[in-house]
This record gives structure tokens, sequence and C-alpha cells, in this order.
């Protein structure tokens, strides 16, 4: 297993309310990494903008990584979550 690789990463930032200023901004790429960013979009419209950006930016073979937060209502998920780790012990 190699323990490092020789591909260069580039951070990409790009303005949330423009979905698509990221494909103009990139061209391609192999990883779309989204965290926590899916949740904070004003519509579902927009959500999916985010998503067929990504598909547009990626290589064939590439991989998209998305996060999202959620809650059930469930131990571990949403607020009960945030107030566990608020309180875990140190």
């Amino acid at each position: 297993m190699r323990e490092s690789c020789d591909t260069p990463v580039r951070a990409v930032r790009t303005r949330v309310d423009d979905a698509t200023a990221a494909v103009t901004e990139i061209g391609a790429c192999d990883l779309f990494v989204c965290f926590h960013v899916l949740e904070l979009v004003p519509t579902e419209a927009h959500g999916l903008a985010v998503l067929d950006a990504a598909a547009a930016l990626l290589r064939p073979g590439g991989l998209a990584v998305v996060r999202l937060k959620y809650d059930d209502g469930a131990p571990g998920t949403g607020a009960a979550a945030a107030a566990t780790a608020a309180t875990w012990p140190t």
C-alpha cells in the first residue's frame, strides 16, 4: 500500500449561490467533496443544481463524496448528536 500520492490536490471554493460557477472555474476533476453544504442551500432545486454541477465536473471514473447532516429523532442524529457532542467527557 502506498503511503502517499503524487496526484496534485487543489482545493477550490465557489459561491454557494451559483453552483454552476464551479464547472467553469474547475473544468474537470477526479474527486468532488461536499460536506455539510446541501442542508444549507435555500431550495431543493438549488441542492439539485449543486449535484448536477458535481456530475458535470467529474471525469469518467471520478468519485463524489457528499455528507449530509440529518435528524430522524434517534440518538446520534441532529440536535441529539449536537447535545451529546457538547457534553461528551474530555
